[in-house]
């Protein structure tokens, strides 16, 4: 059966194990990460990168043999709903511009309010999603401050 559930202390290093097993490059996790297992074994998470100026997520690992769309969205909902009961307003993510399929898919989605182009460079777009709280406990202002270091690192 597959669970989706927020990952503990101890789950980082399976989350790293399924990086290494998918040829994903190593990188630091932080909270939240979500991730999904079944048979207590790993087969996707969604993290965190670890930054002062913005919440950003990723990385988004999936072993593709248990298929990923469904995987995907369970993920992104459950990342979201953490955030959303944090009390976080927005977070960003990025799409690197080689990657059609994301491409395609995020410009589906895009509407401009709760989901819009944040940043477009020559090698990734960032996006912003947007929550629409009834209090103003934000992360995005601590984003638009560091959006110059944003800019370059997308392009």
């Amino acid at each position: 059966m597959r669970r989706y559930r927020l990952a503990e202390a101890a789950d980082y290093k399976r989350c790293h194990a399924l990086m290494a097993r998918v040829d994903v490059p190593t990188q630091r996790l932080s909270w939240p990460t979500v991730m999904m297992e079944q048979d207590g074994e790993v087969l996707a998470f969604l993290s965190t990168r670890p930054t002062k100026t913005a919440l950003i997520a990723g990385p988004l690992v999936v072993d593709k043999a248990q298929g990923s769309g469904f995987i995907v969205m369970r993920l992104v909902e459950a990342y979201e709903r953490l955030l959303q009961r944090a009390h976080v307003e927005s977070y960003l993510f990025f799409v690197d511009q080689e990657n059609d399929w994301w491409q395609g898919l995020v410009q589906k989605c895009l509407d401009g309010q709760a989901l819009a182009e944040y940043v477009k460079g020559d090698v990734r777009t960032w996006y912003i999603r947007r929550f629409n709280h009834g209090w103003r406990r934000t992360i995005s202002s601590r984003a638009e401050r560091g959006r110059e270091s944003i800019t370059a690192a997308a392009s």
